[in-house]
């Protein structure tokens, strides 16, 4: 995976891929869409009490993989594989635009269009498209948390409707080069609102 700039330190990472020639293809095109070329550390974790000494706080039961500078730790998939359909490759892409995001923004990312983008360019959004999210007129997408269970569905479905409005490249843009997004023309409240 040298080639990918992926630093690769535990080997089961590799078992459990359910396509190699898919993934280094969706890394490289993420690493091109975002002219990013930092290398990234990707390590098992063998338990949810070791990351949560790793990271220095209480991780929730749900997690199974985070990301922090340059670096992913996922949960050792057999302890997973059976609570959870997602793919390795699919959890290490969505870690791996976190990673991505983190870096390139001009300021940390609001929750909603950090997960949205990880969901979209993981492919994790096809159960989520076609499904409205119960949000009130009142929602504010700048409040929204890691509380609210519908945290990952209301993101991916704003970011797909912003996708088949605006276009990729311009989401990106935005996402990389915004420095106030509840004043951003497009990614303010309000017209976050007009698109359900």
């Amino acid at each position: 995976m040298n080639n990918l700039n992926l630093d690769i330190k535990d080997l089961r990472v590799l078992r459990d891929m359910t396509d190699y020639f898919n993934f280094y293809y969706r890394i490289r095109n993420i690493r091109n869409i975002f002219h990013f070329n930092n290398k990234v550390t990707i390590d098992v974790i063998d338990g949810l009490d070791e990351l949560s000494k790793i990271i220095g706080n209480k991780v929730p039961d749900w997690v199974i993989g985070t990301s922090f500078d340059d670096v992913i730790l996922i949960l050792d998939h057999d302890k997973w594989r059976k609570l959870n359909n997602e793919t390795v490759d699919n959890l290490i892409l969505h870690e791996f635009i976190h990673v991505v995001l983190n870096s390139k923004a001009q300021i940390k990312l609001p929750i909603w269009l950090n997960e949205g983008l990880a969901m979209y360019f993981a492919d994790q959004y096809n159960s989520y498209i076609n499904k409205v999210p119960k949000i009130g007129e009142n929602f504010d997408f700048y409040k929204i948390d890691y509380n609210n269970n519908e945290i990952y569905h209301i993101s991916v479905y704003t970011v797909i409707k912003l996708i088949d409005k605006y276009g990729i490249g311009c989401i990106v843009d935005k996402a990389l080069k915004t420095k106030n997004f509840e004043q951003s023309e497009i990614l303010n409240n309000k017209n976050l609102l007009s698109l359900f």
